[in-house]
Formats: C-alpha cells, sequence, structure tokens
C-alpha cells in the first residue's frame, strides 16, 4: 500500500495482477454460460422425449415459455 500525492491511501497492482484478473472473471463467466447451455440442453431433451410440457421444461431452463420453443425450434 502507497500514497497518492494527495495523502491518500492507493493500492497499485502490476500488470499481470491485473491480466489474470481479468482472464479468472472471462473463466467464470465461461462456467456460468456453460451451466445454462446445459440446462437447457437437458430441459430440451427431456422435452423432446415427452417426459415434461414446453412450461416446465421452459422453467426449468430459466427462460420464458416463447423462448424455450424458440430455441426448441431452432436446435436440432
Amino acid at each position: 500500500m502507497q500514497r497518492g500525492d494527495d495523502g491518500k491511501k492507493a493500492l497499485y497492482v502490476t500488470y499481470n495482477q491485473t491480466l489474470m484478473e481479468v482472464e479468472e472473471q472471462g473463466r467464470n463467466a465461461g462456467m456460468i454460460e456453460g451451466r445454462k447451455e446445459g440446462e437447457l440442453e437437458a430441459a430440451l431433451s427431456l422435452f423432446r422425449k415427452s417426459k415434461i410440457t414446453a412450461e416446465e421444461a421452459a422453467e426449468e431452463a430459466g427462460i420464458s415459455v416463447e423462448e424455450f420453443k424458440e430455441k426448441a425450434a431452432a436446435m436440432p
């Protein structure tokens, strides 16, 4: 911890620390997005096997029914 010219505390980080933080944030965002896609695929699979309704599948995937139906139509 160092003090700036105005006498207030200032935290200085190195360039590599900043890059590592950004990389970790990107990795975490990717993991969250992957989980969402996995939930959608699982819900879609159950829906196609007629195990659950579109409403239940949309709720499971955490999206609206209309959005689920659009994604179901677009996925092979």
